[in-house]
């Protein structure tokens, strides 16, 4: 067993939801917070499978950087990820072939 996240510091996630494919794994997170705001709404980030977390290449980064909530996340193949986005005020299935990495 391997942990992809540190479980606390600046790079610590609140995971809420995990789903893996035999390359990634696609971990649901979220922010505890006192308003609800894009920052604390759910994200999706993504990691190799059989990674480390002392190789900086192991967190691939979010899948994708739209603001609003990005939940329910089912892997397919490869880093192939397909979830629910409310970005747009009505929820959208969408899919993704690859992680967008780092946003900001």
């Amino acid at each position: 067993m391997v942990d992809l996240s540190p479980q606390t510091g600046p790079e610590a996630l609140n995971a809420y939801d995990v789903t893996v494919s035999e390359d990634a794994v696609t971990v649901g997170t979220y922010l505890p917070d006192t308003e609800i705001r894009n920052e604390s709404v759910p994200k999706l980030y993504q990691f190799a499978a059989g990674g480390s977390p002392e190789d900086p290449g192991t967190r691939k980064g979010r899948v994708s950087c739209n603001r609003g909530e990005q939940s329910s996340a089912a892997a397919v193949a490869g880093s192939q990820v397909v979830w629910l986005d409310a970005t747009t005020g009505v929820t959208d299935v969408v899919t993704r072939t690859r992680p967008t990495g780092r946003c900001g």
